[in-house]
């Protein structure tokens, strides 16, 4: 029982350290993005819309964002090559 209590404390000791410490800052060095695989003014549309606005509005970030609509049999090829190209920092 004694075992058990001593590796809490150990796991909650170590927890809080990791998150004393400071995450480092990462910013996007080009326009986000954001792909919505449907045509314009859907609900994913309309999603992406209020996403964008309150990332303007509250200064999130300070690159622009942009929403491109790609429906159709263009969408699911350009969605299959997002997730295979390879990862980015910028991406």
């Amino acid at each position: 029982m004694r075992t058990a209590k001593t590796l809490s404390f150990v796991a909650a000791c170590v927890g809080a350290a990791a998150l004393s410490i400071p995450a480092q800052a990462w910013e996007p060095t080009k326009p986000i993005e954001i792909i919505v695989p449907a045509g314009t003014g859907g609900g994913a549309d309309q999603m992406a819309r209020v996403m964008q606005g309150i990332i303007t509005k509250h200064n999130l970030s300070k690159q622009s964002v942009v929403v491109i609509n790609q429906s159709g049999a263009r969408a699911a090829r350009d969605s299959s090559q997002q997730r295979t190209r390879r990862a980015t920092p910028t991406s």
